[in-house]
């Protein structure tokens, strides 16, 4: 039958503000993807171009205070933290180095969902550590300030830091989104606000078991003044039939973007006035509105081409896993009817 191949998928995606233009970043099969507003590819990159070793668990982008643009990465298997600086004139990444390393920036050594959130101005690099169920924030010395109290957080997914230094946690097993105070430089962790995934109807009429929070974006204002409003990931234990959740004026329920049976979210942010969606299972990216409408899926023909690679060997390796079933099954049944016809034999 061959040889089973790997299957890559988009885990990493994050707004990237590059000349004051959003772009898109992502990694897909071991390389580094750098996509404009309009889903075309300004840039493609390898795992060492970046000094990365591995593919990371996360990353986040900032702007600093000269205008320009910083991706930080967390690799999970060290672990460690990488800063890359982009270049404004080709948007590539260069001028890579180590920021910090060492087992205090996870507390759980089997954890796998570990994601960051970088205050460039505090010196800080937030951690949310889903296995062992706390935020914590370091120095740029690697020296850790605090750690969230025990019992605030039941899987601590992907993490937000807003402008008024309040982070933003995607509370998974609490079905929740839960804005912290972090507006010092040793925070409180003291909750301000709780988003459950729950409050949407949509949410709410599929079930309890249907309403984890993997991810959230924030929907930019298109003018000051303007109200609050985010998408949110709302999805069943394993990542089943996920929807993105339009949360409104006031947070208040607005809409739902339906991806369709077996749905399979697993991380969101903002381009523009949209969102794009990683689906895992359906290894694809998917565009939403600022209402919440399903705008179809996102990229430019020679990236999205690139996604179908992968789908492809998916559903090979599906295949296999299949014949692979299906012949043990049939190992299994000759072997019960040979055993069936030595015993009639002997009793004959």
């Amino acid at each position: 039958m061959g040889q089973k191949q790997d299957v890559a998928r988009v885990m990493t995606l994050r707004s990237a503000p590059i000349n004051g233009r959003e772009h898109l970043a992502l990694f897909l099969d071991k390389e580094f993807h750098l996509l404009d507003g309009q889903g075309v590819r300004v840039a493609r990159q390898t795992l060492a171009e970046l000094g990365l070793t591995e593919e990371p668990n996360d990353m986040d982008w900032v702007t600093t205070p000269e205008g320009g643009a910083q991706a930080w990465f967390y690799e999970n298997g060290q672990p460690r933290v990488v800063r890359c600086h982009a270049d404004p004139a080709s948007s590539r990444l260069g001028r890579c180095e180590q920021v910090m390393a060492g087992p205090q920036l996870k507390t759980s050594p089997g954890s796998r969902s570990v994601h960051l959130a970088v205050d460039l101005s505090g010196q800080r690099v937030f951690f949310s550590d889903a296995g062992g169920q706390q935020v914590r924030v370091l120095g740029f010395d690697g020296t850790v300030l605090a750690v969230s109290p025990a019992g605030l957080l039941f899987y601590p997914n992907r993490l937000r830091l807003t402008p008024d230094k309040q982070l933003v946690v995607a509370d998974n097993d609490n079905r929740r989104l839960v804005w912290l105070n972090v507006s010092n430089r040793v925070p409180d962790f003291n909750i301000q606000r709780t988003l459950r995934s729950a409050d949407h109807p949509d949410a709410a009429s599929r079930g309890a078991s249907a309403t984890k929070v993997t991810d959230v974006a924030f929907v930019p204002s298109d003018g000051p003044g303007k109200p609050e409003a985010l998408w949110m990931l709302a999805v069943a234990p394993g990542q089943k039939n996920g929807r993105v959740l339009l949360f409104g004026e006031g947070l208040k329920p607005q809409g739902t973007a339906n991806l369709g049976q077996g749905g399979d979210p697993l991380v969101i942010d903002a381009v523009g006035r949209s969102a794009v969606v990683a689906d895992f299972n359906g290894i694809d990216l998917y565009r939403i509105g600022s209402a919440g409408e399903f705008l179809g899926p996102w990229g430019d023909a020679e990236f999205r081409k690139a996604l179908g690679v992968q789908r492809d060997r998916f559903v090979w390796a599906k295949r296999q896993e299949g014949f692979a079933k299906g012949g043990f099954a049939v190992v299994v049944m000759v072997g019960f009817a040979l055993a069936f016809w030595a015993q009639r034999k002997k009793r004959l």
